[in-house]
């Protein structure tokens, strides 16, 4: 059965208020879809029982629940090779020259998801700088959902997942295999600290930053949330940082104090 008309517009108000993601009407037999194994996990007889159960009794863990599961988090290892080509051969390289006399270097995953993002920096330093284990060295992840940190947290992926992107090599050496699944090894999961934050809302737990990755998140919120999100971001930039966003994201249509810098053939930004 889909959804009324007002059950969806319940949803996007919903989701606006939380995220700050705009649901679009094409994404309705998606929203559908997620919300019915919710609904049967959570013992409603249909979606519109479980949305009406969420309405009446605002706010509770079931809701939270709801949004979690309406949130997009599709993510893989090692997503857009020439970025993490960027990262590797000039970013990274850069700025352990400018920052070596202090020895601190922060990197901040701001949409992690279930974790590849931020755990495929790790084993990028781990295999290309090792030095900056000896340094100040963070790397922050953050999301908004609680179960896909969780899941970023365990560290432990799927055949399915570990297929998408990971190469061979670094499979065997920082995976261990537990049944059917992939478990990151310790050292690397100890490499990444992990923090759950709404980035359309103020929050001191936004980290000072030197590398700031923001892929593939703007295209789900309109034009004001996305200029408020950026201004938010660059405030938590170093003077010299970089900020990468999806491939595909442009903010040229933005006024943010952000000058694009081309890497590689991909395209950064850094505070003006």
């Amino acid at each position: 059965m889909s959804l009324a008309t007002q059950e969806f517009e319940f949803l996007r108000d919903l989701v606006i208020a939380g995220p700050g993601i705009v649901l679009e009407p094409d994404r309705q037999h998606v929203v559908e879809a997620r919300l019915a194994q919710l609904a049967l996990n959570e013992g409603f007889g249909s979606v519109s029982q479980l949305i009406e159960g969420v309405r009446k009794n605002p706010p509770t863990q079931l809701q939270r629940k709801l949004l979690d599961v309406i949130t997009n988090n599709e993510t893989w290892f090692f997503r857009d090779t020439q970025q993490f080509e960027a990262l590797k051969n000039f970013v990274l390289p850069e700025f352990m020259a400018a920052r070596r006399s202090g020895r601190k270097l922060v990197i901040w995953s701001a949409a992690c998801s279930t974790g590849q993002e931020p755990y495929s920096i790790a084993m990028l330093v781990r295999e290309h700088f090792p030095e900056l284990l000896s340094w100040d060295f963070q790397i922050i992840a953050t999301d908004y959902s609680s179960r896909v940190l969780q899941k970023a947290q365990l560290g432990k992926y799927s055949r399915f997942e570990v297929n998408r992107g990971m190469p061979a090599t670094l499979l065997t050496k920082y995976f261990l295999r537990d049944g059917l699944d992939w478990q990151l090894r310790p050292e690397i999961r100890a490499m990444i600290s992990f923090r759950q934050i709404n980035l359309t809302q103020p929050s001191a737990n936004i980290p000072r930053s030197d590398i700031v990755l923001l892929r593939n998140v703007l295209i789900y919120f309109d034009r004001g949330t996305r200029h408020e999100l950026l201004d938010r971001i660059r405030f938590s930039l170093v003077e010299d940082a970089l900020l990468v966003l999806g491939a595909a994201e442009n903010i040229s249509d933005l006024q943010i104090r952000l000058k694009p810098v081309q890497i590689n053939n991909t395209c950064w930004y850094r505070p003006c």
